[in-house]
Formats: structure tokens, C-alpha cells, sequence
């Protein structure tokens, strides 16, 4: 009933685009085309379709589909368990040390103010 695919429309030849071409455009132009006509217009002018600026180059298909493959077949990430977990947290140092010089440096600090309140009284 509904169709889910995206239906792209080719800028310049006008029909229909089963897979859009990768471009590799210096503007910020947003378009789909196939791959053959963009290479025949690349051949009479080396522009953007749209707004006719320099393009950064022919697109090449073949490395385009290198690199998807390549991220397809990269391994999923495991997940964390629990027992993992606790067991990163058991190595990591023990910040006890800094705590207690922290309240000592506190406590000396209060002292030395309640000193100096009670001998200005």
C-alpha cells in the first residue's frame, strides 16, 4: 500500500534513480543524478548542475563502493556486563588518599580561623 523506498529523481536526465551517485561537489547543493549523466556532464562543464560553481572532481563509483563495504563488514561492539563492569571499577585507584588530605587541609584551615577569632575577642 505504502511504499517506504525513497524514489530519487535523476537533475538531469528526469527518470527515475535506482541507486543516486556519490558527489563530490564544492557547494552546498543537494541533488541526486545518476551516475552516467553527471560523468556526461562532467565532460561539458566541470560545474555544479545548480549553481555552477567548480567541482571537486569526477566521482568514483568503485571507491565509493569500497568504503560501504568496508563499513559494513566492520564487527559489531560487545556489550559491557555486569561483572565486567565491577571489574574495571575494582581497578581503578583508590582516591582515598586525596580525600583525607583534603579534610586535614580543611581542619587546619578552621583551626587556624577559630584561633585567630578567639585570641582577636
Amino acid at each position: 500500500m505504502f511504499s517506504r523506498k525513497k524514489k530519487f529523481t535523476c537533475m538531469i536526465c528526469h527518470e527515475d534513480i535506482k541507486r543516486p551517485c556519490f558527489l563530490n561537489l564544492n557547494c552546498e547543493c543537494i541533488y541526486e543524478c545518476h551516475f552516467k549523466c553527471f560523468n556526461e556532464w562532467y565532460n561539458i562543464k566541470p560545474e555544479c548542475i545548480i549553481c555552477h560553481s567548480p567541482t571537486g572532481g569526477r566521482p568514483n563509483w568503485r571507491k565509493l563502493r569500497k568504503r560501504k563495504v568496508k563499513r559494513a563488514r566492520t564487527p559489531p561492539r560487545n556489550t559491557l556486563t555486569t561483572s565486567e563492569i565491577e571489574r574495571r571499577l575494582a581497578r581503578l585507584p583508590d582516591d582515598n588518599e586525596n580525600e583525607r588530605k583534603t579534610l586535614k587541609v580543611i581542619f587546619c584551615i578552621m583551626v587556624f580561623f577559630w584561633f585567630i577569632y578567639n585570641h582577636l575577642k
